[in-house]
């Protein structure tokens, strides 16, 4: 039986760590293509055709600049960088996009305002793999003994646009 790859599209929802639906980009494309056949033989079927790769941008944006930047400057207070607004990234984010996610992490009382360091909840909240609301509201609903109904809520709450996408009204080529 041959390898069949398939490239697939996901959503893409702005400042958020989700499995998200976006074209891929031409350099993307090309590496996934390249690994059919690397280790036995296969075949890379792509799901669009050549006018649409063509307007396919040349390579995807880094990581940082598509990561939500809370959970970036969760780690690095984390670490003692103390003022992580000024950190030197390699690919600097744009500065608005980092002020809104240190106000957020104010708002969820992540960062002391004060000591510029992270508060209780700030540190447990840099241990979880996810994005800085979704982490408050896992601590919040486990303090209030509802954590295992509080979860499965706040998936449904995230995931509600996906439950209904089409493809066709986001995308046309």
């Amino acid at each position: 039986m041959r390898n069949i790859f398939f490239l697939l599209c996901i959503i893409k929802l702005k400042n958020s760590n989700v499995l998200t639906v976006e074209l891929a980009s031409k350099s993307s494309a090309d590496q996934r293509a390249g690994r059919a056949g690397r280790v036995r033989p296969g075949v890379c079927y792509r799901l669009y055709s050549e006018k649409q790769y063509s307007r396919l941008p040349a390579r995807t944006d880094p990581e940082i600049l598509r990561m939500h930047l809370g959970q970036a400057l969760l780690q690095l207070l984390r670490l003692g960088i103390l003022s992580p607004l000024e950190f030197d990234f390699v690919e600097k984010p744009e500065n608005g996009a980092l002020q809104a996610a240190y106000i957020a992490l104010l708002d969820l009382d992540a960062v002391d305002e004060i000591k510029k360091n992270l508060t209780q909840d700030g540190l447990l909240m840099a241990n979880l793999p996810f994005e800085p609301a979704l982490s408050k509201f896992i601590i919040d609903a486990n303090r209030q003994n509802v954590g295992y109904e509080g979860i499965p809520t706040h998936s449904r709450i995230i995931f509600k646009l996906l439950l209904f996408f089409r493809f066709h009204l986001y995308f046309s080529f």
